[in-house]
Protein backbone atom coordinates (compact mmCIF):
# COMPACT_ATOMS: atom_id res chain seq x y z
CA UNK A 1 0.00 0.00 0.00
CA UNK A 2 1.43 3.17 -1.07
CA UNK A 3 1.23 6.60 1.45
CA UNK A 4 1.11 9.53 -0.62
CA UNK A 5 2.53 13.17 0.07
CA UNK A 6 -0.07 15.33 -1.21
CA UNK A 7 -0.35 19.39 -1.32
CA UNK A 8 -3.03 19.20 1.32
CA UNK A 9 -1.40 17.28 3.89
CA UNK A 10 2.06 19.51 3.68
CA UNK A 11 -0.05 22.41 4.28
CA UNK A 12 -1.22 20.40 7.74
CA UNK A 13 1.91 19.08 9.00
CA UNK A 14 4.25 21.51 10.68
CA UNK A 15 7.77 22.45 9.12
CA UNK A 16 10.58 20.16 10.32
CA UNK A 17 14.27 19.77 9.88
CA UNK A 18 16.16 17.07 8.87
CA UNK A 19 18.88 14.87 9.37
CA UNK A 20 19.89 13.73 5.76
CA UNK A 21 23.55 14.83 4.73
CA UNK A 22 21.95 15.91 0.99
CA UNK A 23 23.48 16.69 -2.22
CA UNK A 24 21.74 20.26 -2.64
CA UNK A 25 22.08 22.78 -5.52
CA UNK A 26 22.18 25.33 -3.08
CA UNK A 27 23.19 29.43 -3.56
CA UNK A 28 25.29 30.28 -1.10
CA UNK A 29 27.70 33.31 -0.58
CA UNK A 30 31.15 34.25 1.48
CA UNK A 31 34.78 34.44 0.72
CA UNK A 32 35.40 31.01 2.99
CA UNK A 33 34.45 28.49 0.21
CA UNK A 34 30.48 29.18 -0.68
CA UNK A 35 29.01 29.94 -3.91
CA UNK A 36 26.66 32.51 -4.68
CA UNK A 37 24.44 33.56 -7.13
CA UNK A 38 23.65 30.46 -9.11
CA UNK A 39 20.57 30.45 -10.97
CA UNK A 40 19.14 29.16 -14.11
CA UNK A 41 18.63 25.71 -15.40
CA UNK A 42 21.31 22.89 -15.43
CA UNK A 43 23.68 22.83 -18.59
CA UNK A 44 21.77 20.97 -21.09
CA UNK A 45 18.21 21.48 -19.58
CA UNK A 46 15.90 23.64 -21.16
CA UNK A 47 12.44 24.89 -20.39
CA UNK A 48 11.01 22.01 -22.72
CA UNK A 49 13.32 19.57 -21.17
CA UNK A 50 10.37 17.29 -19.31
CA UNK A 51 11.49 17.05 -15.72
CA UNK A 52 12.92 13.95 -14.16
CA UNK A 53 14.71 12.89 -11.25
CA UNK A 54 18.66 13.24 -11.03
CA UNK A 55 19.41 11.97 -7.60
CA UNK A 56 17.63 10.06 -4.39
CA UNK A 57 18.53 9.73 -0.81
CA UNK A 58 18.64 7.36 0.42
CA UNK A 59 20.56 5.67 -2.46
CA UNK A 60 18.73 2.96 -4.93
CA UNK A 61 19.72 -0.38 -3.04
CA UNK A 62 21.17 1.33 -0.02
CA UNK A 63 21.53 0.54 3.77
CA UNK A 64 20.11 3.62 5.51
CA UNK A 65 19.50 4.16 9.00
CA UNK A 66 15.96 4.06 10.35
CA UNK A 67 15.78 7.79 10.90
CA UNK A 68 16.74 8.87 7.67
CA UNK A 69 14.91 11.25 5.20
CA UNK A 70 13.99 10.86 2.00
CA UNK A 71 15.55 13.20 -0.71
CA UNK A 72 14.56 13.87 -4.34
CA UNK A 73 16.72 15.98 -6.44
CA UNK A 74 15.42 16.70 -10.23
CA UNK A 75 17.04 18.39 -13.48
CA UNK A 76 15.22 21.40 -12.82
CA UNK A 77 13.04 23.94 -10.48
CA UNK A 78 9.92 21.79 -9.70
CA UNK A 79 6.46 23.11 -8.78
CA UNK A 80 6.12 22.75 -4.86
CA UNK A 81 2.21 22.00 -4.82
CA UNK A 82 2.63 19.31 -8.05
CA UNK A 83 4.87 16.82 -6.05
CA UNK A 84 3.55 13.61 -4.36
CA UNK A 85 5.73 10.90 -2.62
CA UNK A 86 4.34 7.59 -1.85
CA UNK A 87 6.03 4.81 0.07
CA UNK A 88 5.49 1.02 0.38
CA UNK A 89 4.85 -0.18 3.06
CA UNK A 90 3.15 3.22 3.81
CA UNK A 91 4.72 5.56 6.67
CA UNK A 92 3.48 9.05 7.56
CA UNK A 93 5.10 11.44 5.80
CA UNK A 94 5.84 15.36 6.42
CA UNK A 95 6.02 18.21 4.92
CA UNK A 96 7.72 19.12 1.87
CA UNK A 97 11.03 20.82 2.37
CA UNK A 98 12.62 22.75 -0.83
CA UNK A 99 15.96 23.55 -1.50
CA UNK A 100 15.88 27.27 -2.81
CA UNK A 101 17.09 26.78 -6.63
CA UNK A 102 13.43 24.63 -6.04
CA UNK A 103 15.18 21.07 -7.15
CA UNK A 104 15.77 19.08 -4.68
CA UNK A 105 12.37 18.42 -1.84
CA UNK A 106 13.24 16.69 1.19
CA UNK A 107 10.64 14.74 3.63
CA UNK A 108 11.08 13.55 6.55
CA UNK A 109 9.11 10.48 8.11
CA UNK A 110 6.82 11.65 11.12
CA UNK A 111 8.00 8.40 12.85
CA UNK A 112 11.44 6.72 12.12
CA UNK A 113 10.89 4.11 10.17
CA UNK A 114 11.06 -0.03 10.81
CA UNK A 115 14.50 -1.45 11.53
CA UNK A 116 15.18 -4.10 8.72
CA UNK A 117 12.76 -3.08 6.23
CA UNK A 118 12.86 -2.04 2.74
CA UNK A 119 11.17 0.93 1.42
CA UNK A 120 10.32 1.39 -2.14
CA UNK A 121 9.17 4.70 -3.16
CA UNK A 122 8.09 6.51 -5.58
CA UNK A 123 8.10 9.87 -6.75
CA UNK A 124 6.40 11.88 -9.57
CA UNK A 125 5.39 15.34 -10.25
CA UNK A 126 5.29 18.15 -12.46
CA UNK A 127 7.65 21.23 -13.22
CA UNK A 128 7.15 24.76 -12.70
CA UNK A 129 5.18 25.20 -16.34
CA UNK A 130 3.26 22.41 -15.30
CA UNK A 131 4.57 19.55 -16.73
CA UNK A 132 4.62 16.52 -15.74
CA UNK A 133 7.33 13.77 -15.31
CA UNK A 134 7.66 11.10 -18.77
CA UNK A 135 7.21 8.46 -15.93
CA UNK A 136 7.12 8.14 -12.18
CA UNK A 137 10.32 7.41 -10.67
CA UNK A 138 10.49 4.17 -8.27
CA UNK A 139 13.53 3.10 -6.01
CA UNK A 140 14.12 1.05 -2.81
CA UNK A 141 16.60 0.99 0.21
CA UNK A 142 16.97 -1.02 3.33
CA UNK A 143 16.63 0.51 6.98
CA UNK A 144 19.02 -0.29 9.77
CA UNK A 145 19.78 0.68 13.46
CA UNK A 146 21.17 4.35 13.35
CA UNK A 147 24.17 3.06 15.45
CA UNK A 148 25.27 0.57 12.62
CA UNK A 149 26.49 3.41 10.07
CA UNK A 150 28.03 5.75 13.11
CA UNK A 151 31.56 5.28 13.06
CA UNK A 152 31.96 3.97 9.60
CA UNK A 153 32.07 7.43 8.28
CA UNK A 154 35.85 6.81 6.14
CA UNK A 155 33.95 3.50 4.83
CA UNK A 156 30.75 4.79 3.57
CA UNK A 157 32.74 8.15 2.13
CA UNK A 158 35.30 5.91 0.36
CA UNK A 159 33.19 4.91 -2.57
CA UNK A 160 31.74 8.18 -3.25
CA UNK A 161 35.24 10.12 -3.48
CA UNK A 162 37.03 11.11 -6.76
CA UNK A 163 40.41 13.13 -7.04
CA UNK A 164 41.41 14.52 -9.83
CA UNK A 165 43.74 18.02 -11.08
CA UNK A 166 42.09 20.28 -13.11
CA UNK A 167 43.45 22.42 -15.71
CA UNK A 168 40.38 24.95 -15.67
CA UNK A 169 40.76 25.51 -12.03
CA UNK A 170 44.38 25.89 -12.47
CA UNK A 171 44.23 28.55 -15.21
CA UNK A 172 41.37 30.31 -13.03
CA UNK A 173 43.51 30.72 -10.08
CA UNK A 174 46.69 31.37 -12.43
CA UNK A 175 44.41 34.72 -13.81
CA UNK A 176 43.72 36.13 -10.57
CA UNK A 177 47.41 35.93 -9.42
CA UNK A 178 48.23 37.68 -12.53
CA UNK A 179 45.46 40.34 -11.82
CA UNK A 180 45.45 40.80 -8.23
CA UNK A 181 49.69 40.57 -7.56
CA UNK A 182 50.41 40.88 -3.92
CA UNK A 183 53.30 39.60 -1.44
CA UNK A 184 51.77 36.54 0.27
CA UNK A 185 54.23 35.24 1.79
CA UNK A 186 53.67 32.05 -0.28
CA UNK A 187 57.63 31.39 -1.00
CA UNK A 188 58.46 27.71 -1.88
CA UNK A 189 55.08 26.83 -2.69
CA UNK A 190 53.51 26.24 -6.68
CA UNK A 191 51.45 29.11 -5.32
CA UNK A 192 54.48 31.50 -5.36
CA UNK A 193 56.44 30.08 -8.27
CA UNK A 194 54.10 30.78 -10.40
CA UNK A 195 53.13 33.97 -8.99
CA UNK A 196 56.50 35.03 -9.70
CA UNK A 197 56.52 33.36 -13.20
CA UNK A 198 52.92 35.85 -14.01
CA UNK A 199 54.50 38.87 -12.31
CA UNK A 200 56.04 39.82 -15.58
CA UNK A 201 53.48 39.50 -17.99
CA UNK A 202 52.96 42.07 -20.74
CA UNK A 203 50.01 44.24 -20.38
CA UNK A 204 48.01 42.83 -23.21
CA UNK A 205 48.32 39.05 -21.54
CA UNK A 206 46.75 40.70 -17.97
CA UNK A 207 44.76 43.78 -19.12
CA UNK A 208 41.30 41.21 -20.04
CA UNK A 209 41.91 39.11 -16.82
CA UNK A 210 41.88 42.58 -15.04
CA UNK A 211 39.20 44.29 -16.45
CA UNK A 212 36.95 40.73 -15.98
CA UNK A 213 37.34 40.87 -12.46
CA UNK A 214 36.50 44.34 -12.00
CA UNK A 215 33.48 43.94 -13.83
CA UNK A 216 32.74 41.06 -11.43
CA UNK A 217 33.96 41.80 -8.36
CA UNK A 218 31.76 38.73 -7.02
CA UNK A 219 33.86 36.77 -4.61
CA UNK A 220 35.65 33.76 -6.42
CA UNK A 221 33.54 31.28 -5.96
CA UNK A 222 30.91 32.79 -8.78
CA UNK A 223 33.52 32.66 -11.58
CA UNK A 224 34.78 28.74 -10.10
CA UNK A 225 31.42 27.90 -10.89
CA UNK A 226 31.41 29.34 -14.05
CA UNK A 227 34.37 28.11 -15.08
CA UNK A 228 33.71 24.15 -13.90
CA UNK A 229 30.95 24.69 -16.91
CA UNK A 230 33.18 25.39 -19.61
CA UNK A 231 34.93 22.98 -21.70
CA UNK A 232 38.83 22.11 -20.88
CA UNK A 233 41.87 24.52 -22.20
CA UNK A 234 42.71 25.93 -24.90
CA UNK A 235 38.69 26.41 -25.79
CA UNK A 236 37.00 26.90 -22.39
CA UNK A 237 33.95 26.49 -24.68
CA UNK A 238 30.85 27.70 -23.21
CA UNK A 239 27.67 25.81 -22.71
CA UNK A 240 25.21 27.80 -25.00
CA UNK A 241 22.68 29.54 -23.53
CA UNK A 242 24.77 30.09 -20.49
CA UNK A 243 25.48 33.66 -18.45
CA UNK A 244 29.63 32.29 -18.46
CA UNK A 245 30.20 33.40 -21.99
CA UNK A 246 32.43 36.35 -20.91
CA UNK A 247 34.55 34.54 -18.57
CA UNK A 248 35.67 31.79 -21.46
CA UNK A 249 37.00 34.08 -23.71
CA UNK A 250 38.91 35.69 -21.01
CA UNK A 251 40.40 32.21 -20.12
CA UNK A 252 41.32 30.97 -23.09
CA UNK A 253 42.94 34.54 -24.11
CA UNK A 254 44.63 34.16 -20.73
CA UNK A 255 45.77 30.76 -21.34
CA UNK A 256 47.29 30.84 -24.21
CA UNK A 257 48.99 34.74 -23.64
CA UNK A 258 50.21 33.19 -20.28
CA UNK A 259 51.76 29.98 -21.64
CA UNK A 260 49.83 28.36 -19.23
CA UNK A 261 50.09 25.23 -20.75
CA UNK A 262 53.60 25.03 -20.26
CA UNK A 263 53.08 25.86 -16.69
CA UNK A 264 50.80 23.02 -16.21
CA UNK A 265 53.15 20.53 -17.72
CA UNK A 266 56.18 22.19 -15.52
CA UNK A 267 53.66 21.28 -12.32
CA UNK A 268 51.94 17.94 -13.07
CA UNK A 269 54.83 16.27 -10.82
CA UNK A 270 53.01 18.53 -8.09
CA UNK A 271 49.70 17.63 -9.24
CA UNK A 272 50.11 14.27 -9.04
CA UNK A 273 51.79 14.16 -5.76
CA UNK A 274 48.67 16.04 -4.19
CA UNK A 275 46.17 13.76 -6.05
CA UNK A 276 47.97 10.85 -4.54
CA UNK A 277 48.12 12.67 -0.82
CA UNK A 278 44.17 13.62 -1.28
CA UNK A 279 43.19 10.51 -2.52
CA UNK A 280 44.59 8.41 0.51
CA UNK A 281 43.38 10.98 2.88
CA UNK A 282 40.38 12.70 2.16
CA UNK A 283 38.36 9.62 3.40
CA UNK A 284 39.66 9.51 6.56
CA UNK A 285 39.28 13.02 7.13
CA UNK A 286 36.06 13.79 5.79
CA UNK A 287 34.59 10.06 7.55
CA UNK A 288 36.00 11.54 10.93
CA UNK A 289 34.00 14.98 10.51
CA UNK A 290 31.19 12.62 9.22
CA UNK A 291 30.75 10.41 12.41
CA UNK A 292 31.44 13.96 14.65
CA UNK A 293 28.29 15.48 13.43
CA UNK A 294 26.10 12.18 13.43
CA UNK A 295 25.56 11.85 9.71
CA UNK A 296 24.25 8.97 9.08
CA UNK A 297 23.82 9.52 5.53
CA UNK A 298 25.86 10.35 2.86
CA UNK A 299 25.28 12.93 -0.30
CA UNK A 300 23.60 11.16 -2.97
CA UNK A 301 26.41 10.71 -5.84
CA UNK A 302 29.90 11.03 -6.07
CA UNK A 303 31.93 14.12 -4.85
CA UNK A 304 35.09 15.37 -6.89
CA UNK A 305 37.62 16.72 -4.89
CA UNK A 306 40.29 18.99 -7.16
CA UNK A 307 43.59 19.58 -5.19
CA UNK A 308 44.17 23.34 -6.06
CA UNK A 309 48.22 24.10 -5.75
CA UNK A 310 47.28 28.14 -6.87
CA UNK A 311 44.51 28.67 -3.69
CA UNK A 312 45.71 30.17 -0.40
CA UNK A 313 45.93 28.52 2.39
CA UNK A 314 42.22 27.74 4.29
CA UNK A 315 40.43 28.38 1.23
CA UNK A 316 37.88 25.38 0.29
CA UNK A 317 34.92 26.29 -2.16
CA UNK A 318 31.92 23.68 -2.40
CA UNK A 319 30.90 23.67 -5.87
CA UNK A 320 26.85 21.92 -6.91
CA UNK A 321 25.36 22.27 -10.52
CA UNK A 322 24.72 20.34 -13.63
CA UNK A 323 24.62 16.93 -11.84
CA UNK A 324 27.69 17.29 -10.21
CA UNK A 325 29.32 18.03 -6.62
CA UNK A 326 33.13 19.41 -6.72
CA UNK A 327 35.12 20.65 -3.52
CA UNK A 328 37.87 22.82 -4.92
CA UNK A 329 40.50 23.10 -2.24
CA UNK A 330 44.14 24.85 -1.44
CA UNK A 331 46.71 22.03 -1.44
CA UNK A 332 50.41 21.61 -0.52
CA UNK A 333 52.73 19.12 0.45
CA UNK A 334 49.79 17.98 3.11
CA UNK A 335 46.23 18.02 3.29
CA UNK A 336 45.15 21.30 3.69
CA UNK A 337 42.43 20.19 6.28
CA UNK A 338 40.33 23.45 6.75
CA UNK A 339 40.24 24.00 3.21
CA UNK A 340 38.88 20.61 2.83
CA UNK A 341 36.69 20.54 6.01
CA UNK A 342 34.27 23.86 5.05
CA UNK A 343 33.10 22.49 1.78
CA UNK A 344 32.16 19.15 3.24
CA UNK A 345 30.92 20.90 6.17
CA UNK A 346 28.78 23.12 3.93
CA UNK A 347 27.27 20.35 2.48
CA UNK A 348 26.59 18.20 5.78
CA UNK A 349 24.99 20.67 7.40
CA UNK A 350 22.95 22.46 4.75
CA UNK A 351 19.80 21.24 5.86
CA UNK A 352 20.15 23.96 9.14
CA UNK A 353 19.51 26.82 6.58
CA UNK A 354 15.87 28.02 7.26
CA UNK A 355 15.33 26.23 10.63
CA UNK A 356 15.52 27.40 14.05
CA UNK A 357 13.48 30.78 12.80
CA UNK A 358 12.49 31.93 15.80
CA UNK A 359 15.68 31.89 18.07
CA UNK A 360 17.52 33.42 14.61
CA UNK A 361 15.31 36.13 14.38
CA UNK A 362 15.52 36.87 18.25
CA UNK A 363 19.29 36.98 18.30
CA UNK A 364 18.71 39.30 15.17
CA UNK A 365 19.68 42.81 17.67
CA UNK A 366 23.28 41.66 17.00
CA UNK A 367 22.74 42.36 13.14
CA UNK A 368 22.81 45.97 13.19
CA UNK A 369 25.97 46.63 14.60
CA UNK A 370 27.86 44.03 11.86
CA UNK A 371 25.78 45.03 8.86
CA UNK A 372 28.41 46.83 7.25
CA UNK A 373 31.23 44.63 8.32
CA UNK A 374 29.38 41.36 7.44
CA UNK A 375 28.62 43.47 4.12
CA UNK A 376 31.93 43.69 3.10
CA UNK A 377 33.01 39.95 3.29
CA UNK A 378 29.30 39.49 0.81
CA UNK A 379 27.09 38.19 3.66
CA UNK A 380 23.87 39.72 2.95
CA UNK A 381 21.59 38.71 5.76
CA UNK A 382 21.31 37.75 9.24
CA UNK A 383 19.64 34.36 8.62
CA UNK A 384 22.98 34.06 6.38
CA UNK A 385 25.32 35.20 8.94
CA UNK A 386 24.11 32.81 11.61
CA UNK A 387 24.43 29.88 9.28
CA UNK A 388 27.71 30.58 8.16
CA UNK A 389 29.00 31.35 11.97
CA UNK A 390 27.61 27.54 12.29
CA UNK A 391 29.58 26.09 9.39
CA UNK A 392 32.94 28.06 10.02
CA UNK A 393 32.78 26.93 13.88
CA UNK A 394 32.63 23.88 13.28
CA UNK A 395 34.87 23.51 10.16
CA UNK A 396 37.72 25.02 12.32
CA UNK A 397 36.80 22.36 15.61
CA UNK A 398 37.73 19.55 13.23
CA UNK A 399 40.36 20.81 11.37
CA UNK A 400 42.77 23.27 13.99
CA UNK A 401 43.11 23.11 17.49
CA UNK A 402 45.18 25.94 20.00
CA UNK A 403 46.48 28.94 18.49
CA UNK A 404 45.33 28.35 14.92
CA UNK A 405 42.15 27.73 15.77
CA UNK A 406 41.91 30.76 17.80
CA UNK A 407 43.40 32.65 15.04
CA UNK A 408 41.24 31.49 12.55
CA UNK A 409 37.86 32.00 14.84
CA UNK A 410 39.52 35.62 15.13
CA UNK A 411 39.52 36.01 11.42
CA UNK A 412 36.01 34.34 11.10
CA UNK A 413 34.43 37.03 13.26
CA UNK A 414 36.47 40.19 12.08
CA UNK A 415 34.79 39.20 8.69
CA UNK A 416 31.42 39.54 10.43
CA UNK A 417 30.46 36.09 11.61
CA UNK A 418 29.52 37.68 15.09
CA UNK A 419 28.19 34.31 16.76
CA UNK A 420 31.15 31.81 16.03
CA UNK A 421 32.50 31.69 19.16
CA UNK A 422 29.31 31.18 20.44
CA UNK A 423 28.62 28.30 17.74
CA UNK A 424 32.32 26.86 19.32
CA UNK A 425 31.22 27.29 22.65
CA UNK A 426 28.03 25.03 22.08
CA UNK A 427 29.86 22.88 20.01
CA UNK A 428 31.49 21.47 23.56
CA UNK A 429 28.34 20.69 24.82
CA UNK A 430 27.17 18.94 21.57
CA UNK A 431 29.51 16.28 22.09
CA UNK A 432 28.06 14.90 25.24
CA UNK A 433 25.20 14.48 23.52
CA UNK A 434 23.80 11.62 21.49
CA UNK A 435 22.10 14.24 18.81
CA UNK A 436 23.26 14.71 15.14
CA UNK A 437 24.11 18.03 14.39
CA UNK A 438 21.50 19.05 12.46
CA UNK A 439 19.43 18.20 15.00
CA UNK A 440 20.96 20.22 17.94
CA UNK A 441 21.17 23.05 16.17
CA UNK A 442 18.12 24.83 17.47
CA UNK A 443 19.43 24.21 20.98
CA UNK A 444 22.96 25.95 19.59
CA UNK A 445 20.91 28.28 18.23
CA UNK A 446 18.23 29.45 20.94
CA UNK A 447 21.01 29.58 24.01
CA UNK A 448 22.61 32.80 22.33
CA UNK A 449 22.93 35.14 25.19
CA UNK A 450 22.36 38.62 23.73
CA UNK A 451 23.95 41.05 26.24
CA UNK A 452 27.18 38.58 26.16
CA UNK A 453 27.70 39.09 22.33
CA UNK A 454 26.66 42.46 21.86
CA UNK A 455 29.20 43.54 24.97
CA UNK A 456 32.01 40.83 22.69
CA UNK A 457 30.99 42.79 18.99
CA UNK A 458 31.52 46.13 20.68
CA UNK A 459 34.93 45.25 22.29
CA UNK A 460 36.23 43.67 19.50
CA UNK A 461 39.70 44.25 18.59
CA UNK A 462 41.40 44.36 15.29
CA UNK A 463 42.36 40.86 13.87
Amino acid sequence: MLRKLTTASRRAAAPRHVTAVIALLTALTAGCGSLSGLTGLPSGVSENTPPAVTAVLPAAGAKAPADSAIAVTFNKPMSTGGLEISTDPAVALGPAQWSDDGRTATVRPTTPLAVGQTYTVRVRGRDRLGALMTADYVWSFTTVAPSELRGEGRLRLAELIDVTADARVFTLFAAILAAAPDDSGDQGTVRGAVRSRLKDLPARVVDPARAFFKDHPAPIDEPLASTLLLSGPPEFRTPANRPEAAIGPMLAQFHEGAAIADLWRTYAGAHAEARETYRNQVPAVLGQAADYMRATAVPAGRITVVPNLLGGPGQGYLVQQAGQTVFVVSAGRAVDRLALLRPFVRLALAPIRGTALEATQRAEPLYPPAREVAARSGYRTWPEIVAESMFEATAIRLALSGEDAQAALRTAYARGLVLVHHFTAQLADYERTTAALVDYYPTMVAAVDLDVELRRWAGRRPN
